[in-house]
């Protein structure tokens, strides 16, 4: 065997051991890359939007000393920072939004009709009873002999 055979059965066993990819498995690899950035960048826009017409929903149903602070908690930039979050957690699991919406937007649908008339109702339910009208004719009936009895004796 000469130097150039033995030149070239090196290079032959080089290229069986060489791992480094090829044009087409970078081309590949791209296009991946870029379909999991699109599929982040639509999951967040879902994201986003369902997030927000959540908080449009909730917040004036809220006492006003507390809609205002949870206005703020819950601002737009929370709001975008946890939809690209969640965004790319939902491509890390294959999961796209645009399937989960299509399977539980009729559940999300009745939840969302439903809340603000819980909400509603469990907010009249904790607020004080109001006096009956009874009541309250008699304590001002009281009142009134009170004034009355406390000017008689003058």
């Amino acid at each position: 065997m000469d130097q150039s055979e033995d030149l070239d059965a090196l290079a032959g066993e080089a290229q069986l051991l060489d791992t480094s990819p090829t044009r087409a498995e970078e081309a590949q690899a791209q296009r991946q890359a870029q379909e999991a950035g699109q599929a982040v960048d639509s999951n967040a826009g879902q994201l986003l939007a369902a997030a927000t017409m959540i908080r449009a929903m909730w917040l004036p149903l809220l006492p006003k000393s507390k809609g205002d602070a949870l206005a703020y908690v819950w601002r737009d930039e929370v709001l975008t920072g946890a939809a690209q979050a969640g965004a790319q957690v939902l491509v890390l699991h294959g999961i796209d939004m645009g399937e989960v919406v299509g399977r539980l937007g009729p559940y999300v649908a009745l939840i969302a009709a439903l809340g603000p008339p819980v909400l509603s109702t469990v907010q009249i339910m904790k607020a004080p009873e109001p006096k009956a009208p009874a009541v309250q004719q008699q304590q001002q009936e009281g009142a009134a002999h009170g004034q009355a009895g406390q000017q008689q004796p003058a």
